[in-house]
């Protein structure tokens, strides 16, 4: 006799906890910045993004890195998507930036004059650093040195701020 069991489980309850308990061991570190993070943006699909806001409700997380705008490649969907999920954080009423992108998608956006970089208040400009020897490298624009990308991209003229400072 052959039996078959089905256990339903809850993606949503599971990744609920594991975020909770990843919140707690931060906060139980120190740390006080509300700042919700995801590296390679994980909370874009909307099943954990679902799972993470009762926490950031319940833990008052205050900012946020936003979606980021290379996101939008012209895909229709893609599109469509990014404003459902933007739509959705919004109700939050957490800060962010009005444009959030790498050095090198900054670049491109401004040779296009991308209209969501040239209409934003405050833009997110975010590298991947890697200390090799005395330099400070952007392993993301393939191993350029990061003083000479900010110059590049203009951003050495530019002020830069904390999350702390955006309204």
């Amino acid at each position: 006799m052959t039996c078959l069991i089905t256990v339903q489980i809850s993606f949503e309850n599971i990744s609920q906890k594991i975020f909770e308990a990843q919140i707690q061991k931060y906060m139980s570190a120190g740390f006080t910045l509300m700042n919700i993070d995801s590296h390679h943006c994980a909370f874009y699909d909307m099943s954990v993004l679902q799972a993470l806001i009762p926490l950031l409700k319940k833990y008052e997380f205050q900012s946020m890195r936003f979606i980021g705008n290379s996101y939008f490649n012209g895909s229709f969907f893609r599109d469509v998507y990014g404003q459902r999920w933007m739509k959705k954080i919004d109700t939050l009423h957490l800060k962010h930036p009005d444009y959030s992108s790498s050095v090198a998608t900054f670049q491109k956006n401004m040779k296009i004059k991308n209209k969501y970089l040239l209409n934003a208040d405050i833009a997110e400009i975010y590298i991947h650093p890697v200390l090799i020897g005395d330099y400070l490298i952007d392993d993301y624009t393939g191993g350029n040195h990061i003083v000479e990308t900010f110059k590049e991209a203009g951003l050495d003229t530019k002020k830069l701020l904390k999350i702390n400072d955006i309204d």
